[in-house]
Order: structure tokens, then sequence, then C-alpha cells
């Protein structure tokens, strides 16, 4: 609850809701992985929202640009690291208007009407504006583009050797998985972690 509640804004010091936000409603969703640890995770109802397609639509790389890449890593003898990004719709914002009345989970503040200001899971729209947030981040940030034509979840970005040979890395994304292709993939990532919390 802790790490969700970044993408709430309780009103609980009297402010009214503002006009044109839908109710919906939020649970929580429980799982056990393979390995037996516990997951949790706090959900919108995003089944109860009417939302474009063209406002909730998000690609993902494809499985041909995926062996491509480890084909360019092997004739270019670059390296290889896979992480993912920790609760990362969290990281980007809602043009849902939506809202919902806190349940017993939240305890003290049960009962607050509750505007949700990031990109829940479970909402229509989440994958759409995580997939514009962090794509917006690798091009101005890191320095990448996207391969324009081809497949736009594969970015690409003129690098030097030190012997001053030049190559091309990569950036790979599905969704909030990062694959970096690079001669040290690790110096990427760790950029990428000090703006995301990585789990590799």
């Amino acid at each position: 609850m802790k790490n969700v509640e970044i993408a709430f804004k309780f009103l609980d010091d009297g402010t009214k809701m503002p006009i044109g936000f839908k109710k919906i409603t939020c649970h929580l969703i429980f799982d056990v992985k393979f390995d037996l640890t516990r997951k949790a995770r706090y959900v919108g109802g995003g089944h109860l929202t009417k939302v474009s397609p063209s406002l909730s639509y998000s690609s993902v790389v494809s499985r041909d640009s995926v062996r491509i890449m480890f084909l360019v890593a092997a004739l270019n003898d670059l390296d290889i690291k896979m992480c993912d990004i920790g609760n990362a719709y969290l990281n980007a914002e809602t043009r849902e208007r939506l809202w919902f009345t806190a349940g017993k989970e939240w305890g003290n503040r049960a009962g607050y009407e509750v505007i949700i200001v990031r990109a829940l899971y479970g909402l229509k729209s989440s994958g759409a504006e995580w997939k514009k947030t962090f794509a917006s981040y690798i091009k101005n940030t890191l320095g990448y583009s996207p391969c324009i034509g081809a497949d736009d979840n594969v970015y690409l970005r003129a690098e030097k050797n030190e012997d001053g040979t030049e190559y091309y890395s990569y950036l790979v994304v599905y969704v909030y998985d990062v694959l970096s292709v690079h001669k040290d993939p690790d110096k990427v990532l760790a950029t990428v972690n000090r703006d995301y919390r990585l789990k590799e």
C-alpha cells in the first residue's frame, strides 16, 4: 500500500470532488509466484470505464526484433543484460478522470474520497501512458532514438569503443522489461536505476 500511495490524492481536507470525474472501485489482487513468494497488487476497476482505443493502445517489441538483437549482439561482440522496472505504471500520470472511496485496506483513511492521479494497474489507459512516459525518458534523458519503420520499441544510440571504433547500442522494451545491448550494459542500466527502481 505504501508503494501505490503515490497514485492517489486523498480528499481528506474537505476538498470537493471536481466535476467530470467517474467513480470506480479498486481492490487488492493476491498471487503466489513459482518460487512461492507472495505478491499483492492494488488495481483499479478499468472494466467500469470507457476509453478510446487511441488512448489505450500500447505496442510491445516483437519476438523477431528480440531475436535480431541477439544476433546483432553476437556479431558485434556486445553484452546483453535484462531487468524490469518495479511498479512501472505508477511513474506515469493518468489522463483518465477517476475516483473511488477508500476501503478498509486504507486503515484510518477508509471512507475518504480519492482521486487517481497516476497510471494505476487495471486502468485501460495505463499501459499507453507508461509507454509514452518511458519512451520520452529513453529519448530525452538517455539519448536513444526509436527504430521508426522497423520496431519503435527498439531504440538505438551511436557509441564509440575505447579504441574509437563506432557501433550502436540498443534498448529493447517490452512494457516494463528492458533489454540493454551494449559493450557495458550495466552502465546504461545504472543510469536507468537512478531514475526508476529496477529489479534484475
